[in-house]
């Protein structure tokens, strides 16, 4: 029985339960003797026959799944198109913080200005006593 013994990465995880959902499906797999996906790493240790069970099998199970598995071959590729993705989300994720940092200053005072001095809400002032009634 030839085993092929291969790291794959995987894509679309996005918490340890998908990687548990992962090993328990390729492992319930004829020819698969062993499957170790790791959320943290988005990696995948495969051991399988090739022969019982394809590749093409375990990348069609996988798509089903809601996951992508990166091939080693175009592993390069992929790599780089990663590295790409998630410097434009920290890059998204870091305008979202220092307009997060610009815009709730004003708001946060003037909650604390309208709770410690006993003021009136702006919206009671402009609504005739606070409501639309």
């Amino acid at each position: 029985m030839p085993k092929e013994r291969v790291i794959f990465r995987i894509q679309g995880m996005h918490c340890d339960s998908c990687a548990v959902l992962i090993n328990k499906t390729l492992q319930n797999l004829k020819g698969v003797n062993f499957a170790q996906a790791n959320f943290g790493t988005e990696k995948l240790i495969l051991e399988y026959d090739p022969e019982i069970t394809p590749l093409e099998k375990i990348t069609e199970i996988i798509k089903k799944l809601g996951y992508s598995l990166i091939i080693p071959k175009a592993a390069q590729e992929e790599e780089t198109l990663m590295e790409e993705a998630r410097e434009k989300e920290i890059r998204s994720l870091k305008i979202r913080v220092i307009a997060s940092f610009l815009l709730a200053p004003p708001i946060i005072f003037y909650y604390m200005a309208v709770h410690m001095f006993n003021l009136e809400h702006i919206h009671a002032l402009c609504l005739g006593g606070g409501g639309f009634f």
